[in-house]
């Protein structure tokens, strides 16, 4: 609402004083004339360009393609692809660990854990992962190929499930640890979310109320 009442009301009468008086403005000041100047003349093909953007990028996201590179796109952002590898892993432990006390073999499990999967990219891994496993390799022994995505100590941990017969424990195991993993990721940004937009939303209004308020000593002291 500062930024909105500064540009549309106080900028503009700011240059008409700028004008009249005939006092250089700031770099800042300048910077904040120019494109309110702009905005101002050319705001419907701003608007346009931010409708067709918009339609385009819905649009191609809702492409299968689209869809594809989307999730191979938020896999790679920092930050938000650990988060996302976390709650894929408790989605994935969490179904085979169910399947597997309801008796359902490891293959089947796999199988119906890949329909249930709507990232291309884990779905792809838990497809080559059941392909392995019917071949006669061990989940884990897949796993360790894929370490970006299957952590060590996941990997490690289905070992030890498989060389005991108690897969579906230790996956258990595995869900609830991360669980609290993500628990401590969504409490943690969180957290930081709202010292993060105070200090952006300081800098924005502190580059607004510099243009402005040295433009108005500039004025006044042209008076």
């Amino acid at each position: 609402m500062v930024v909105i009442i500064i540009v549309l009301f106080l900028l503009p009468k700011i240059g008409a004083l700028i004008k009249e008086t005939g006092v250089e403005p700031s770099f800042f000041t300048q910077l904040m004339l120019d494109s309110y100047r702009v905005l101002g003349s050319y705001w419907w093909a701003f608007a346009l360009l931010i409708l067709l953007a918009t339609l385009f990028f819905v649009y191609y996201f809702r492409t299968m393609s689209g869809r594809r590179m989307y999730e191979k796109v938020s896999l790679r952002i920092p930050l938000l692809n650990d988060f996302l590898k976390k709650v894929f892993l408790v989605r994935f432990c969490s179904n085979i660990s169910t399947l597997l006390l309801a008796g359902v073999s490891i293959n089947k499990s796999l199988a119906i854990t890949g329909e249930t999967v709507n990232n291309a990219v884990y779905k792809q891994l838990v497809s080559e992962i059941e392909q392995k496993v019917s071949e006669g390799e061990q989940m884990s022994q897949v796993l360790a190929v894929h370490e970006d995505y299957f952590p060590r100590f996941v990997t490690q941990i289905v070992k030890v499930g498989e060389e005991t017969g108690k897969l579906d424990v230790v996956l258990k195991e595995v869900v609830n640890f991360y669980q609290k993993e993500i628990k401590r990721s969504i409490d943690l940004f969180s957290s930081l979310l709202e010292p993060t937009i105070i200090i952006f939303l300081g800098v924005v209004i502190t580059i607004l109320a510099i243009s402005v308020l040295s433009s108005l000593y500039g004025v006044i002291g042209a008076l």
